[in-house]
């Protein structure tokens, strides 16, 4: 970000509304959100005018499946990856924000000089360029280069190997290739050890084991060091007695990506469905023995963060490769069920 010139105030330009946005578990440290949706004077907003570009994104499922071939794992995180992605001088007027260092400081005016998360086209910018990395960089690091291209979810990569060695190798490609753009990856872990202890900026901690301590990623809990996906349900909002609206509430709240927990809430679905059945209104209070059946479920829901899933679905061998794989898709026609289908 830089101070907008005196001479260049009058530019064509838009200004971008922002707020600051501070974690409960981390009070220090504040993420700004810019929103380029917001309608200026003409009823037009930055993101009507962007084109958003096409879809460049992979997949989340494939990106996890395909993680999951691998026996040794490892994930790192593109540090400050929009952040490191300089926008056309001719279009920073577009980005334009209203800022003053303290409370008793003069209001001035900035202009961002990177690609802004909120803007339209981000997305589409951000991974276009890391995708020319990928290309640019094939002859000289040719494994980091497709890990680059395929295994690339937002800022987050996964790798994998058949072995440590391997693992470690493409694990030096993924550093040299991101420094050639001036890229850091941070926020390294690992299935096994030996695959990050011996970067400095490292530290690898002792085996986690409690799910406070998983990795996040691709909107799952990793027990990096059990090599495990666990679980985790947020506080069940306790009303008493619920709501249709809560009970939606608290069902939605839990991410599962794979339909790994279908068989656990596939029991609160059809307590869902009932409850609909039933003619509830939303703010009502729903049905006493609805209620009690809801409660009923919320009490089983502690065994659930005892549930593990192996991230390697398939160990391969350094002399052995996997050419194909199949995934099977099953469906159940009970007329009781919401519809639900798993792999």
């Amino acid at each position: 970000m830089e101070c907008v010139p005196t001479q260049q105030l009058q530019r064509p330009s838009s200004y971008l509304p922002h707020h600051g946005v501070f974690r409960p578990d981390n009070p220090n440290k504040i993420r700004v959100v810019f929103n380029a949706s917001s309608k200026s004077n003409d009823g037009l907003s930055l993101n009507d005018q962007l084109l958003a570009g096409p879809k460049l994104q992979a997949d989340i499922t494939v990106v996890l499946s395909n993680w999951r071939f691998f026996e040794f794992a490892g994930t790192t995180d593109v540090e400050k990856m929009f952040r490191q992605i300089r926008v056309h001088k001719n279009d920073v007027d577009w980005q334009r924000v209203l800022w003053r260092a303290g409370p008793d400081e003069p209001i001035r005016d900035y202009r961002c000089t990177t690609i802004t998360y909120g803007t339209a086209s981000a997305p589409f910018l951000a991974l276009r360029v890391m995708k020319q990395l990928a290309e640019d960089g094939r002859v000289a690091y040719p494994e980091a280069s497709e890990v680059l291209q395929h295994q690339l979810y937002v800022d987050d990569l996964f790798f994998g190997a058949g072995s440590a060695e391997e693992a470690i190798r493409r694990r030096d490609e993924l550093i040299a290739l991101l420094a050639l753009a001036g890229m850091r990856l941070a926020k390294w872990a690992a299935s096994h050890t030996e695959i990050v202890e011996d970067l400095t900026d490292n530290k690898p901690e002792a085996v986690p084991l409690r799910v406070d301590e998983a990795v996040s990623t691709l909107g799952l809990k990793w027990l990096p060091r059990l090599d495990c996906f666990t679980f985790q349900f947020k506080p069940v909002l306790t009303t008493s007695p619920a709501t249709r609206r809560t009970v939606l509430s608290d069902i939605a709240r839990t991410f599962d990506l794979m339909g790994w927990l279908c068989p656990v809430l596939i029991v609160a679905k059809i307590l869902l469905q009932d409850i609909c059945i039933d003619g509830t209104d939303w703010d009502a209070s729903i049905a006493e023995p609805l209620d009690r059946r809801w409660n009923d479920f919320c009490a089983t829901l502690d065994d659930v963060t005892n549930i593990r899933v192996p991230r390697c679905q398939e160990k391969i061998s350094t002399d052995q490769s996997t050419d194909s794989a199949e995934v099977g898709a099953l469906r159940d026609r009970s007329t009781c069920p919401p519809g639900q289908e798993s792999a």
